[in-house]
């Protein structure tokens, strides 16, 4: 009898230990990386496009070549606000270069390069694509 009782709960115990691992296992292709995300909506191919905030929150704005001074420029979806010195997130759409975001308009100042088809989802850390904090300073842009 007392095989019995330890036989049958050597069973219970494997289930409990088989449902717990089917648990660990689905809970672990949860977490799983995923591949970098699809270019956002408002960003097409051939395209650099910088959103107000993070993770392409808010407005966005986009340039195909470059553009010398963002004062006075308005994201598309927020006619109302400038887009100098108030981006958030980048996202490099492009089909053959890299981007230069500047500091300062006409191209000169600190910069920083975004790789093509990378992105930048939050500038106010140095944890992303670019390795700089360049939080809301944005103020000309280029392919390079």
């Amino acid at each position: 009898m007392a095989d019995q009782l330890g036989e049958h709960m050597s069973t219970r115990t494997k289930t409990t230990v088989a449902a717990g691992m089917a648990a660990v296992a689905v809970a672990a292709s949860l977490l799983v990386a995923t591949p970098a995300s699809a270019a956002p909506t408002a960003c097409s191919s051939g395209k650099a496009c910088m959103y107000r905030n993070h993770t392409y929150g808010g407005g966005y704005f986009n340039f195909v070549s470059y553009i010398a001074n963002l004062d006075g420029r308005k994201y598309a979806d927020l006619g109302y606000f400038s887009a100098n010195d108030s981006v958030s997130s980048v996202y490099n759409n492009g089909t053959k270069k890299a981007v230069r975001f500047y500091q300062t308009k006409n191209y000169t100042g600190p910069y920083v390069d975004l790789p093509l088809k990378t992105e930048d989802t939050n500038l106010n850390d140095a944890s992303g694509q670019i390795k700089k904090v360049f939080n809301d300073r944005i103020s000309s842009a280029k392919f390079i």
